[in-house]
This record gives structure tokens, C-alpha cells and sequence, in this order.
């Protein structure tokens, strides 16, 4: 089931109107009696037409004298209060249009100018550009009208951030200094420098302020016109007050959060940002609702669907973007569908320009901010159908044929490794369908066009079984492992598990095969993971693995530093370990242990006390 918004409604549009019947049922009247009617008519018409002309010409010329121009102003403009703009930078004007009761006229006629264009050029869109050093006089202009802003460029001499290098626990931040100075020797506003982290996920900055999120290294640049400063950034395991190293967190946690958890992304205090950064590895969002969150929570990933298309309008306007059936009928992703419609169309990801159109929305999305993209729906098994969400296989319109299965995934194959193209620097998520043929070579372009792998309901989707099937439980384990192989990453997104025994089932899996950045997590609307209730087997500190995992007894088993995992896979007997210690058994209410004994579907998630990771 993908995970989508809810869909835009398509407008609704009145039918023709049509002429009155005849006596004899069939519209309009005979050719001849028309004619004569309408001259007959004609003088009527033509004196009214007069007589409305001498007592509102404005009403016949079309016109309104409250909707004539008698104000033009510049209103908003990312240019700094100062005014001043460094070489190299740019900034958008924005001028408004308004009537003599001050209503806004929406009037596209505005005419940008600058009196040294070579100092500060702008656009037709009201973008000014910083060309080169002096003063510029910006000028909005419509007929009779105008607005002006004065603007000055100026050169960064010197920008130095310090210290050029450092190191900070998970969890701890470090101020940095900045010492810049303008071509006119006076010091720069340290609130005109533009701040950014290499990877938001080991740390992220804002205003000079670096937070340490995850162990690794990343580059904090302050950046001023043309001139950049940079800062290397380690960040380490986090220390106690002793000085003894801890690990953290063992679980990389996920969270999407879909609108039942705007309550704490709405208006959160400075504690509940901190708290968020620190527990959540990586949030799914939806723009443009989480863009002016990002300066909090940098580590975002933005939703897209890789082919739905949610507007008719858009079908109307581009026909040819949508996959059709032998009779030339709308098809549909079989998702949500009702009384013979569904409310995603399903575009074709084969037309080249439906592929340049989603990229660059996309790319414009992700210029907000946002660490990466979560593509839903990359089905590379047929999900295409009738508005009744039956299964039903498209025309292609390159062959003009019905669609191959073959090519249904090379075009989503190409697609992918275009989106993985057009972004190389940014994180790509891929909402898949693991059980899908893993061997053929357009679903391993497709696996391998991604960083992370969404496995959509994790190990507690009730269709996987036990063994090496299809749908078996080592089929699961093994794909993840393929994935890893390949330098990838999964996401074990548990959406639909209620229970703790689930909880605990899904944790053991995701500690099974826990490997650098694999993630656990669901939808925010379950309250296990709010920052109200957030479940103590998400908080474990388990330490390094201390091997693979492996099976003995029947049980899928790995051994971690400071504690042990156990699971027994569905469909199998019940068995009982003997531990050979004592140890927590997490989600037992603080119950200790020395065995476990497991029915099918069920899992142990043990904890060495008195352990330092």
C-alpha cells in the first residue's frame, strides 16, 4: 500500500447549456423563424446597446475604475535590511500593484530596471544579481508608476571560521567563531552568512551553532558573496561526566511524520527539537508543510510518488503523461479505489518528459533543504489498473502494443538511475517490493539507484511465513543482505504491529541485521515513538555486534556486547534456550531471565545490566 497525501480533488466543471426544446422534442426552432425573430430584435437590441453605452461606458468597454492602478510599491525583498548585497549574491524583489481602495491587483506587466546593470543587473522576475562593487538604483515600473530601492554592492576582503577543525560527542554542540571583514574594512553581520553541513546527519548548523547527531565527519562552510570558510567536524561517541565512553542509542530510529504528528512538529519548544534531533535518525515529510521546519530538523526526506499523478487537470493538460488501456481509458496505482475511480492516475514513467517534468519539481522541492527524497510506489511488479483497482496492463505508447512486464521495469529501472543522476549528493529512498525477482538485472539497477531500501510493514507484515520461500522469513533476511552487499541501506517501516510482542519481534529482526545505517521505525501516529510515550526498546544500548547473526537451535540468534537477541520465525515449533546468565528481558517490566522459550513469530530482546557498551 503506498503511502501517499491525500489527493487534490478534481474540479468540477458545469455541462453545456443547452437551447430550449421545440414542440416536437428536438432543440431550437426552424432556420427561417429565427432569422426573422432576430430582425425583428435587432432595433430593440441596438437602442439598448446605446442607451447602456451613454450611461456606463466603463461596463461596455470592460472596465472598472476601482481596478485602474494608483499605487505600485516594492514590498518584500530577501535583501538585508542594510541594503547592501556581496558580489556574487543574489536576492528577489517583490513589487505590488494597488487599486485607490487598496485592494491588490494581480497585474504580471511589472517592469524590473537598474541604473548600473553592470553593478546590479535584475531580471524580469525581480532577481537582483551582485555583479561587482558600487550602487544601483532598482526601479518597478507599470505605466504612470514606479518604485524605486536603493541598493549597494559590497566585497568580502577576509572570512575565517575557527576553529578549522574539531571534535564533539553525539548529542553535544560547539559555537563557531567567525571573523570577516568587508572590502570597506568594516566587520561583516555575522546574520548575513549563509551556514551549511556536508552531512546533516552526523551534524547539523545553524547561525554557527553545530549539533552532533550521529558518529562521523562532515564539514560546517560559512559562506559570504564569494568567499567560504570551512570547519571539519568529527563527531564521536558521546562521554559521561567519568569520562568513560558510551555508544548511544543502538536503534537508528524512523519516524513519517504523516499529519497525525503535527502536534509536535507544529510549534515545538527548543527542548522538543533537541529531543527530536537526537531521537529520530531521519524523518519522512511532506512539502510544503516541513520546509520552514528544516531549520531545526535538517536530516528530513521529502515524499514523492514515483508515478502518481492526483490532478485531472494535468492529465487534461498533458495526455500523453498518463498510461491508458487498449481503449484509450485513464489507468490508475490500484490504491484507495471507489465507486470506479482511484485517486491516484498512474502517469508513465516511461515519457521522457514526465521524467524531466518530476525531476525538476523535484529539484526545486529539495532546494528548500531537505536531506533526501522517499520515492514511493517503485513497483517493479505490475501495479496498474481500472478505476474498480483491477489488475489490467497498459498500452505502451512506444510500440503502441500491450505494455511487456520486461519493460515495465526497465522503464522504472531508467527512471530511477535518472533520479540518482540528477541528485548524487542527496539521500534516495526507494518505497520497494522486496519479494520481487531480486535476480533480474533491471531490479538490481533499480535496488541500486537507492541508499535505503523501504521495506513497507517490516518483519511484522502477516504475508511472510517461515523458511525460504517467496514470501519465507529467510527470503526477507536475504533480500536485506543483498542490499546491504551493494552499499545500500534498509528501513523496516512497522506500520501495522499493535502489540508489544511485535514490538519486540520487529526490534530483534532489525537488530538481526543491524549493519551501519539501517533504520527501524513506523508511522508517527503510533504512540510508542511520540516524544509523550516513546517505547523503551527504541532507547537500548546494546554496543557493537559482536559477530553475524546465526542459528542454533532452530533460532535466529546475534550476540551484542551488552546483550543478546533471540527469534524464532513463524510457522515453526516452540523452543526453549537455556541463556547460561541472567539477563533483562526488554518489555518484560523489568523481568530477568536465565532461558526463554519462544512459540513461532515471537522474540527476545535481552540486556547485559551492568554493561558498558
Amino acid at each position: 500500500m503506498p503511502w501517499s497525501r491525500s489527493p487534490r480533488r478534481a474540479p468540477s466543471f458545469p455541462t453545456a447549456l443547452r437551447g430550449p426544446l421545440g414542440r416536437n422534442g428536438s432543440r431550437g426552432a426552424p432556420r427561417r423563424a429565427l432569422a426573422d425573430s432576430a430582425r425583428r430584435a435587432l432595433p430593440g437590441i441596438l437602442l439598448g446597446l446605446a442607451l447602456l453605452a451613454a450611461c456606463n461606458s466603463s461596463a461596455v468597454l470592460g472596465t472598472d475604475d476601482e481596478q485602474i492602478p494608483t499605487s505600485l510599491d516594492i514590498v518584500s525583498s530577501s535583501l538585508p535590511e542594510s541594503g547592501e548585497l556581496f558580489v556574487g549574491e543574489s536576492a528577489v524583489l517583490v513589487a505590488e500593484l494597488r487599486d485607490k481602495r487598496g485592494r491588490i491587483i494581480n497585474d504580471s506587466s511589472i517592469k524590473w530596471s537598474s541604473s548600473a546593470p553592470d553593478v546590479a543587473p535584475i531580471d524580469r522576475h525581480g532577481e537582483i544579481f551582485g555583479a561587482s562593487l558600487g550602487a544601483a538604483t532598482i526601479t518597478a515600473s507599470h505605466r504612470h508608476l514606479t518604485a524605486t530601492l536603493d541598493v549597494e554592492i559590497v566585497g568580502v576582503a577576509s572570512l575565517e571560521v575557527s576553529p578549522v577543525s574539531a571534535q564533539l560527542g553525539v548529542g553535544e554542540s560547539l559555537e563557531l567563531t567567525v571573523s570577516a571583514m568587508t572590502t570597506g574594512g568594516d566587520p561583516l553581520d555575522p546574520t548575513r552568512l549563509q551556514w551549511s553541513s556536508s552531512d546533516p546527519g552526523v551534524a547539523s548548523v545553524e547561525s554557527g551553532l553545530v549539533r552532533g547527531h550521529a558518529v562521523g565527519t562532515t564539514v560546517i562552510a560559512a559562506e559570504a558573496g564569494e568567499l567560504r570558510a570551512e570547519s571539519a567536524i568529527e563527531v564521536t561517541a558521546a562521554s559521561d561526566d567519568d569520562g568513560v565512553t558510551q555508544s548511544g542509542r543502538t536503534v537508528n530510529f524512523f519516524v513519517r511524520a504523516s499529519s497525525g504528528f503535527d502536534e509536535w512538529t507544529s510549534s515545538p519548544t527548543l527542548e522538543e527539537q533537541e529531543w527530536m534531533r537526537e531521537h529520530y535518525f531521519r524523518m519522512l515529510t511532506y512539502s510544503p508543510y516541513f520546509d520552514s521546519r528544516l531549520s531545526w530538523y535538517p536530516t528530513a526526506w521529502v515524499y514523492k510518488d514515483a508515478y502518481a499523478i492526483y490532478d485531472s487537470e494535468f492529465i487534461t493538460q498533458h495526455p500523453d503523461w498518463v498510461l491508458r488501456d487498449a481503449a484509450g481509458d485513464p489507468l490508475y496505482i490500484p490504491y484507495g479505489c471507489s465507486g470506479g475511480t482511484c485517486p491516484q492516475y498512474a502517469a508513465d514513467f516511461g515519457n521522457p518528459e514526465f521524467r524531466q517534468w518530476w525531476i525538476d519539481d523535484l529539484a526545486a522541492t529539495l532546494a528548500e533543504g531537505y536531506l533526501g527524497v522517499f520515492v514511493d510506489d517503485v513497483n517493479m511488479l505490475w501495479r496498474v489498473g481500472d478505476g474498480n483497482g483491477d489488475s489490467v496492463r497498459p498500452v505502451d505508447p512506444r510500440t503502441g502494443t500491450e505494455m511487456t512486464f520486461d519493460d515495465w521495469r526497465r522503464y522504472m529501472a531508467e527512471f530511477m538511475e535518472a533520479i540518482r543522476d540528477a541528485f548524487p549528493d542527496h539521500e534516495i529512498v526507494h518505497n520497494l517490493i522486496w519479494y520481487a525477482d531480486s535476480e533480474n538485472p533491471y531490479v538490481r539497477r533499480q535496488i541500486q539507484a537507492a541508499d535505503f531500501a523501504n521495506l513497507e510493514r517490516g518483519a511484522t507484515d502477516s504475508g511472510i511465513r517461515g523458511g525460504d520461500g517467496k514470501y519465507g522469513y529467510e527470503t526477507f533476511l536475504s533480500f536485506i543482505d543483498l542490499v546491504q552487499g551493494w552499499g545500500g541501506a534498509v528501513v523496516l517501516a512497522d506500520d501495522d504491529s499493535d502489540t508489544l510482542s511485535e514490538w519486540v519481534y520487529e526490534l530483534a529482526t532489525y537488530l538481526l541485521i543491524k549493519s551501519g545505517d539501517d533504520m527501524i521505525g513506523a508511522d508517527g501516529d503510533r504512540s510508542r515513538m511520540n516524544p509523550d510515550n516513546f517505547w523503551e526498546g527504541y532507547d537500548i544500548a546494546f554496543g557493537e555486534p559482536l559477530g553475524d547473526r546465526y542459528v542454533a537451535d532452530g533460532l535466529f540468534r546475534r550476540d551484542y556486547r551488552c546483550g543478546t537477541v533471540v527469534l524464532n520465525q513463524p510457522d515453526q515449533v516452540t523452543r526453549t534456550v537455556d541463556l547460561g546468565e541472567t539477563l533483562l528481558l526488554v518489555g518484560g517490566e523489568g523481568a530477568r531471565v536465565s532461558s526463554v522459550t519462544l512459540d513461532e513469530y515471537r522474540a527476545a530482546v535481552l540486556l547485559r545490566e551492568n554493561c558498558t557498551p
